[in-house]
């Protein structure tokens, strides 16, 4: 509804306010990150180059960057120095311009798929987990997700609402997870709060009643407990292709 689409866009509006009161000038600079695929390559140049911003900018690369948004391997980088700069905010005794990030972000993914594929999609029994009230096979989107944990020392395993109450205080820039849906090509945006403004224009008096270009996750998934959905699971469905990732 409009008013859903209003209530979304004020509540965005007041991460930029938030990130207004923190900044040392009345006019700062305002960055948009991009971040392009291209697998553990392009997620290790992202993480170098945003070190190196950092780095060059005197800590304050992230703190004047609102948005991350991007595909596949840049996000895998995105998110994980976003991370070790929220602990670092929170205080942790960790550097995140650290090389060993970039070597983390660098280790191999695929043949843990590859593996996968073989011993539980083709030919093994199907293996269960259940996260909550929901169950699900291990398969090798399970194996990716893993592994990923496993190279970012555990620090990507949380939900989207954990967090939400730091890109609502503007102490980490906000994170558009885009996936794409392979039945109809549309975009799925994920991030930690709906954002149904960013979906093509409610129809009006004077123009057509149109389908939406953009799917907002929180709202289509309001009642699958979407705020619960894991961020590996996010990162992997920003990252899935054919045959190699289960479909999103």
């Amino acid at each position: 509804s409009v008013q859903d689409v209003q209530a979304d866009r004020q509540a965005f509006q007041n991460r930029l306010i938030q990130w207004k009161q923190q900044q040392i000038t009345d006019k700062p600079k305002l960055y948009v990150v991009a971040v392009s695929g291209g697998g553990v390559r392009s997620a290790s140049f992202t993480m170098q180059v945003m070190q190196a911003l950092d780095s060059i900018s005197n800590g304050n690369f992230l703190k004047q960057t609102v948005l991350i948004t991007g595909a596949s391997g840049g996000m895998l980088g995105a998110a994980y120095y976003r991370e070790l700069f929220l602990q670092q905010q929170l205080g942790k005794p960790l550097r995140a311009n650290d090389r060993q990030y970039a070597q983390d972000i660098a280790k191999d993914l695929l043949n843990p798929l590859f593996s996968s594929f073989i011993s539980r999609d083709l030919v093994g029994p199907a293996r269960k987990f259940t996260v909550g009230d929901f169950t699900y096979v291990k398969d090798r989107g399970y194996a990716f997700e893993a592994k990923l944990n496993q190279n970012t020392r555990g620090l990507l395993q949380k939900h989207l609402h954990d967090y939400r109450p730091y890109e609502d205080s503007a102490i980490i820039p906000t994170l558009f997870f885009n996936s794409v849906i392979t039945a109809d090509g549309r975009k799925l945006l994920t991030a930690t709060r709906p954002a149904r403004f960013m979906m093509q224009a409610l129809p009006t008096d004077t123009t057509p009643v149109t389908h939406p270009d953009v799917i907002d996750f929180q709202a289509l998934f309001a009642r699958q407990q979407a705020p619960q959905l894991g961020v590996l699971t996010a990162l992997r469905m920003n990252a899935t292709f054919p045959y190699v990732l289960p479909n999103v």
